[in-house]
């Protein structure tokens, strides 16, 4: 459960950094680059669409307006949790659920300095530069083509093989969910849904 936090702990920083890398390098085959979203769903073609969110409410609130109800590991809106060691800053959230075995990271990443024709180039660059990282952290990663938003499954870590993680890109925000492969949370199916859930939760 230690090697599962400290994971996520370090992916919310990772994410932190990548507004500042710049990547030239081109993904393999395989890596297709996920496309942007706005609000309405529509592809964005330009950068006055993307929409950027701000945080305005604290982990908790944030927290209690997620409805987990319909979810395999319980029945309860609002299930038990605790926040992370990441929750004390101001742009993102970090949750444990189902006694350590899911982990929850919400990630608004600050846009506050970037021009409206820079928007689009620099979301390409940190989804490049994410790409990269995952490429050495996990021996399986899957773009989720036939999902509503742009996701990405990886798994088999080299750290760690009994976690399977899911990373939602919206804009500016960034969902993490980590679980235990021996949980229900795990399957492909329960990570996109439980994501769909909590991203159009913060975004409403």
């Amino acid at each position: 459960m230690r090697q599962l936090t400290n994971k996520l702990y370090t992916l919310l920083i990772l994410i932190s950094c990548f507004s500042s890398i710049s990547c030239n390098s081109t993904p393999d085959k395989e890596i297709k680059e996920p496309v942007l979203l706005n609000a309405d769903n529509e592809k964005v073609m330009g950068a006055d669409k993307t929409k950027i969110y701000n945080f305005n409410e604290g982990c908790v609130e944030t927290f209690k307006k997620i409805d987990f109800s319909s979810l395999c590991f319980t029945d309860e809106h609002t299930p038990p949790y605790s926040t992370g060691d990441m929750s004390f800053m101001k742009n993102r959230c970090q949750y444990t659920l189902a006694d350590g075995q899911i982990k929850l990271g919400i990630v608004f990443k600050d846009y506050s300095t970037t021009k409206p024709e820079e928007v689009n180039d620099r979301l390409n660059s940190e989804r490049k530069a994410y790409m990269m990282t995952e490429k050495l952290m996990y021996k399986n990663i899957q773009i989720i083509e036939d999902f509503k938003y742009s996701a990405v499954i990886s798994e088999n870590s080299l750290a760690d093989s009994n976690v399977k993680k899911l990373t939602i890109f919206f804009n500016n925000i960034v969902i993490f969910i980590e679980a235990d492969k021996n949980n229900c949370a795990a399957t492909n199916d329960s990570l996109l849904k439980t994501g769909q859930i909590v991203l159009e939760s913060v975004i409403e």
